[in-house]
């Protein structure tokens, strides 16, 4: 095909070759023409890269992100990753099942955006340092729902942080300890009438 001129994709040049002694490697051909004095082509050269090692690791890497990802989604907490803005470029299925949305219709929202406007501040403060100082936090605050409802959250939120321990993104366990607070503002108010009678 190159001989006659055509342009391969890249997808075509990743072939799988069998060796003298029945063993297959996955190779990258890197055809080159030959052309005479007149600009036809005369020839071609062809090398081929063993890309088999690399192939594995891919392979590898895909199988561990895929039971990573499977993990994530049978946790029974809520777990969020975003970027160092507060955008979320991830949500497990947990997550997205608190607060009412479909999944990955949380993806590219600001964690500001579903937290509830009385927490913003506390929250932001604590975001901001994660991000410039690395430094984890938990919080008890509140999420705004999709249907504009309520849910109290525990958040355990920690640093990603490169070789150099610079922070790159965040991470959170979200757990839903909504009725935890309705059992305490009940507990509350009917130690308040007791103390009034």
């Amino acid at each position: 095909r190159v001989l006659r001129g055509e342009e391969l994709e890249a997808a075509e040049l990743e072939i799988l070759v069998e060796r003298k002694d029945g063993t297959r490697r996955n190779v990258l051909a890197h055809p080159q023409t030959l052309t005479g004095e007149r600009g036809e082509i005369i020839g071609a050269i062809n090398c081929l890269y063993d890309i088999t090692g690399r192939k594995q690791n891919e392979e590898a890497l895909r199988e561990s992100e895929e039971q990573s990802r499977a993990m994530l989604n049978q946790t029974t907490v809520g777990i969020a990753h975003s970027d160092l803005k507060g955008r979320l470029v991830f949500s497990n299925k947990k997550l997205d099942e608190m607060l009412g949305y479909k999944e990955a219709e949380l993806i590219g929202k600001s964690i500001h955006e579903i937290t509830h406007p009385e927490d913003l501040n506390k929250t932001g403060k604590l975001f901001r340092h994660l991000a410039q100082k690395a430094e984890p936090f938990e919080v008890e605050k509140r999420y705004l729902r999709r249907d504009g409802s309520t849910l109290w959250g525990m958040v355990s939120a920690a640093p990603i942080c490169d070789a150099a321990g610079k922070p790159r993104s965040a991470v959170a366990a979200i757990l839903d300890i909504s009725e935890r607070k309705r059992a305490e503002q009940e507990l509350l108010v009917t130690h308040r009438a007791l103390r009034e009678s």
